[in-house]
């Protein structure tokens, strides 16, 4: 019976390792997935609707990178069924953008990588995005002309948000803005040219950009447009009561629209019924230093214009304007000429210049050349009558202190002072 026994449990015990063994080849023990390792970046270039992120993998011992790429959430553990930015193929690390943000918000961000055995995600990272301010803009100055002035600028900050409308606004005050007056940039490049300024004038000038939180303006810049001919002679400016008048005689040889005025040095002045020019004993030092002596033909070019962009021949109206002013024609010669002996011989009566006029004694001309040191003789665009073969004419002397309203033979030469456009 005990010989029995031990026979049956050896018999068990055999039954038992074959089922052990046979289950164990039946049934493999199954493999561990490799996903990939990676870590998340911390944001950058973080504005009010985007930011930069990134990721790092660090591992892979499975499969190839299917693709890694960034989610992100407003709730904490994004996964793929969030926001993504996807693409990335390789080991290492990548970055990628988030946008269309909310301002001034927290958002969740994982760094993920996909291969064949499953998708993994890196650290869970924070950030705010921020809040959003007006845009910034810096203002630059290219050329300045007459009546003009080219103007450059840039969007230096918008916050993220899109810039609605650009542009430029100025003022004759500090400080303008769209309340004064604009021109709107509405092509890719921050560029304009601001017009209808008057020539010899100070501006200020101010870039702006607009977006949905307001409106910003750049630095601002002063700026005083030229007084120039088509010769490249420049002048300056005064201005006496409501009119602006320039320092300096013309000394343009060219009408506005580029023709050429001739230089007649003879006897023919007499007998021209055209526009000429020329200096004071036909010295072109004495042009430099007084300007041109002009007969009225060339004054009154209408169809070429004698005078700089912005710029034109005073009438006889107004050189009574500037006389009243004064205290009437019997005062205004002495508060108009250049004081001191250097250009109006002596005693110069009455000569203050007060108003910085600043008038020479370029003397004149008609088949000679007279007076240069005594007096000073200046055009105005008025005939005595119409169709007259007279002007207007006011003279200066070295010896009184009044202006004088003369008219004169249309072939005489004198000077030519211009008044600013209004």
């Amino acid at each position: 019976m005990k010989k029995l026994l031990i026979c049956h449990f050896t018999c068990i015990a055999l039954a038992t390792i074959l089922f052990i063994s046979c289950k164990t080849t039946e049934e493999p023990k199954q493999e561990q997935l490799q996903l990939p390792v990676l870590k998340t970046k911390a944001a950058t270039e973080i504005t009010a609707t985007s930011a930069t992120g990134g990721g790092n993998i660090t591992a892979n011992d499975g499969s190839n990178i299917i693709t890694s790429g960034i989610c992100w959430s407003l709730k904490s553990t994004p996964t793929l069924s969030d926001s993504i930015t996807k693409g990335y193929t390789y080991m290492g690390e990548y970055t990628g953008s988030l946008r269309n943000l909310l301002s001034d918000t927290t958002y969740y961000v994982r760094a993920y990588a996909t291969n064949y055995d499953g998708t993994a995600y890196g650290n869970q990272i924070t950030f705010r995005t921020l809040k959003p301010t007006i845009p910034t803009v810096k203002t630059t100055l290219s050329t300045i002309y007459n009546t003009s002035a080219k103007i450059e600028a840039t969007v230096t900050s918008s916050s993220g948000l899109s810039i609605l409308s650009k542009g430029f606004c100025w003022s004759e005050t500090s400080g303008p803005t769209l309340s004064d007056k604009t021109t709107e940039v509405t092509v890719s490049d921050f560029k304009s040219e601001i017009s209808n300024l008057k020539s010899g004038s100070a501006y200020y000038v101010r870039a702006y950009a607009k977006s949905s939180v307001g409106i910003g303006y750049g630095n601002e810049l002063k700026i005083t447009t030229t007084i120039a001919d088509l010769d490249g002679n420049t002048y300056h400016a005064v201005t006496i009561g409501t009119q602006t008048w320039m320092v300096e005689n013309l000394k343009t040889k060219k009408y506005q629209d580029g023709t050429i005025i001739p230089n007649v040095t003879t006897d023919a002045w007499t007998s021209l019924t055209t526009g000429a020019w020329c200096d004071f004993t036909n010295s072109a030092s004495n042009g430099l230093k007084y300007g041109h002596l002009y007969n009225w033909y060339a004054v009154n070019n209408g169809k070429n214009n004698l005078a700089p962009l912005g710029w034109h021949i005073p009438t006889n109206d107004e050189w009574t304007t500037l006389t009243d002013y004064l205290g009437g024609l019997s005062v205004a010669g002495g508060k108009l000429k250049e004081v001191g002996t250097a250009n109006w011989k002596s005693p110069n009566t009455g000569a203050t210049n007060e108003t910085g006029f600043t008038a020479m004694a370029g003397g004149w001309t008609y088949l000679l050349y007279f007076n240069m040191g005594a007096d000073g003789a200046w055009w105005t665009s008025t005939e005595v009558s119409l169709n007259s073969d007279k002007a207007w004419s006011k003279f200066m002397y070295y010896n009184y202190n009044y202006v004088e309203n003369v008219d004169m033979s249309k072939n005489f030469g004198f000077s030519v002072r211009c008044v600013r456009d209004n």
